[in-house]
């Protein structure tokens, strides 16, 4: 696809998005003096294309509420998304985070299935990058309660369960079927000081992750996983924020392929082919968001990646930059609803979002 179609396609999406946004949200610019809502709704389409899997059409919801009577938690949420793409590829899933006991229990739960038509690239003895199509169906379920310890510390257990089929089609013409269950249990830790938890104008979030996949929990490759993110944000004025995140996922151990970690999501924006993957991924990001006008807002990024294979070879460095526009669609809670655009090495992606990438 040229780019013009590109570009074309972006601000195609974005007039969309724009005129359901403000045709369907009636909340004046004077909500911030009424009175807090007992429920309060964001949503946006999610029209989306790029190379690997084609046009796709979906929606994506967060209602947020109350279940702490006490102002000192957030507010709770739970968010839905589903999605059908032109390579026939769908998923639809649910997430629930909750806040209780004036902010001392901070619980996630969620799931979903998933169905990808995917592909990925290996180097074979005749030739570089050879692209192997592939389809990942399966569905997933997680739970991560954490308790507060002591002032701005949360620490708690993490299960996760995961039933995953994968089809190969090989070069040769054949189709390999590979099963895998991905089973973990772990432990996670969070300090979190962010001045708010959907749109943070100052503080840290700092996650750790430690989890392990055994065999006596149904797996069939015993492995393990550290995951490590720290984003900080620091006001540039009234109106305007710098974030910043580095990040981290190392797996350890027998990884099967729907295990590897893939260099892409938030944190480093502009990769969707699923070209770099493997046990090692390391990034680093910033982000400047600015307000510009009432409740539009826009941001610029620019970050870098980097990966390591299971042959314990290294990807080139990995740049990803872009923009992206933001309407803040509940201004009492502080949340946006927005798109972004990002290019990457040889690569790019379009993603619509509620809340921030970090």
């Amino acid at each position: 696809m040229s780019l013009y179609k590109k570009i074309t396609i972006f601000f195609v999406v974005l007039n969309l998005t724009g005129f359901i946004v403000f045709s369907q949200n009636s909340e004046t610019h004077d909500s911030l003096q009424k009175p807090e809502k007992k429920l309060s709704f964001a949503g946006t389409p999610k029209i989306s294309y790029n190379r690997s899997t084609g046009f796709g059409v979906g929606l994506m919801g967060m209602m947020l509420f109350r279940l702490d009577t006490s102002t000192a938690s957030p507010k709770s949420h739970v968010m839905v998304a589903a999605s059908y793409t032109s390579n026939k590829s769908w998923f639809g899933m649910g997430i629930f985070q909750m806040y209780l006991g004036k902010d001392r229990w901070r619980i996630t739960t969620g799931g979903g299935y998933i169905h990808f038509n995917f592909q990925t690239f290996y180097d074979t003895e005749t030739a570089l990058d050879v692209e192997i199509p592939y389809s990942n169906s399966g569905g997933f379920f997680f739970l991560n309660p954490l308790v507060k310890v002591i002032p701005h510390v949360y620490v708690g257990p993490t299960v996760s369960l995961q039933r995953t089929k994968v089809d190969f089609d090989l070069p040769n013409g054949t189709v390999m079927e590979q099963n895998y269950n991905l089973n973990s249990l772990g432990i996670s830790a969070n300090y979190d000081t962010r001045s708010n938890v959907y749109y943070p104008e100052s503080g840290w979030f700092s996650m750790l992750n430690v989890s392990d996949n055994p065999n006596w929990f149904g797996n069939d490759s015993t492995f393990g996983r550290i995951i490590v993110g720290v984003n900080y944000y620091s006001p540039l004025g009234s109106k305007m924020i710098l974030a910043s995140r580095i990040a981290t996922k190392i797996s350890l151990g027998t990884t099967p392929f729907v295990g590897e970690n893939v260099v892409g999501g938030k944190d480093i924006r502009g990769y969707t082919k699923g070209e770099y993957r493997g046990d090692q991924t390391y990034a680093i990001q910033t982000e400047f968001r600015w307000t510009f006008y009432k409740r539009l807002g826009m941001v610029g990024f620019a970050g870098i990646a980097m990966e390591k294979n299971n042959q314990n070879e290294w990807s080139p460095i990995l740049p990803g930059i872009g923009t992206g526009l933001r309407f803040m669609m509940l201004p009492k809670d502080r949340l946006n609803i927005g798109v972004d655009i990002a290019l990457g090495r040889n690569d790019w992606g379009l993603y619509f979002r509620i809340g921030e990438a970090f």
